[in-house]
C-alpha cells in the first residue's frame, strides 16, 4: 500500500509522513527534502530553486515526479511526502494537510535552526508568512502549467486535516485510524469484484 502526502507550508508533512511510516514499518520518501538538498547544491534557497523550476522543469519538477513514480514502483509499501504524489498515484490514501498561515510559520521559524532552506533573512513570522504565500503561488502555477491540475484542492484527497490546533501523536494516530479504515474499504471492494468476476 501507498499512502501520498501534500499539504500547506508549515502543517507538518515530512514530520507525521516518517512518523507514520515508522509506526506502519513502511519506507518513506520525502521530495521536499530532496528538492531543498538539490537547491542547496545550486545554492539557492527554496523560493530561488522553485523560480528556476518554472524555467526549467525537467531538470526540476519533472526530475522529481519521475523519480517519485520510480520510487513507487519498486517499493510495496511506502508514504511519499511530495506536491505531485497524489496525482501520479491514484490508487494511494492521499491526504492534505491544512495549517493556518501564523501556525504553519511559527513551526516553519522553530525549525529554520534545522536547514529548511526557506528563504534568505528570514526572521520575522510576517517575513515567513510573505515567502509561504509565495511559495503557494509558485507551487500552484508550476503545477497547474505542467499537468492543470490544483495541488491544493480538497477534493483531490481522500483525507483532508486541519493540523493548526493537533499536536503531531494525535495527528499521527487519527491519520493511522483513516489510512485503516480506507484499506479495509479497499480490500473489501477488491474481494467483491473478484467474487463478481470469478
Amino acid at each position: 500500500m501507498i499512502i501520498t502526502i501534500n499539504g500547506m507550508p508549515g502543517s507538518g508533512k515530512s514530520t507525521i509522513a516518517k512518523r507514520l511510516a515508522k509506526i506502519l514499518r513502511y519506507s518513506t520518501l520525502d521530495i521536499g527534502s530532496l528538492r531543498r538538498r538539490v537547491a542547496k547544491k545550486k545554492g539557492l534557497t527554496l523560493a530561488e530553486f522553485n523560480k528556476w523550476s518554472e524555467k526549467n522543469p525537467k531538470f526540476g519538477d519533472k526530475y522529481f515526479d519521475h523519480l517519485l513514480i520510480k520510487t513507487a514502483r519498486a517499493k510495496k509499501n511506502l508514504v511519499i511526502s511530495g506536491r505531485m504524489a497524489f496525482h501520479f498515484l491514484p490508487e494511494s490514501f492521499k491526504i492534505f494537510f491544512d495549517v493556518s498561515f501564523p501556525e504553519g510559520a511559527r513551526r516553519i521559524k522553530q525549525s529554520l535552526h534545522e536547514n529548511r532552506n526557506e528563504g534568505r533573512n528570514l526572521s520575522s513570522i510576517a517575513e515567513i508568512i510573505s515567502s509561504m504565500k509565495k511559495r503557494i503561488a509558485s507551487d500552484t502555477r508550476r503545477y497547474k502549467k505542467l499537468y492543470r491540475v490544483n495541488i491544493f484542492k480538497p477534493s483531490n484527497y481522500d483525507y483532508v486535516l486541519d493540523t493548526t490546533h493537533i499536536p503531531i501523536p494525535q495527528v499521527v494516530s487519527r491519520v493511522k485510524s483513516a489510512f485503516q479504515v480506507w484499506q479495509r474499504r479497499k480490500l473489501k471492494k477488491s474481494a467483491k469484484l473478484a467474487k463478481t468476476n470469478s
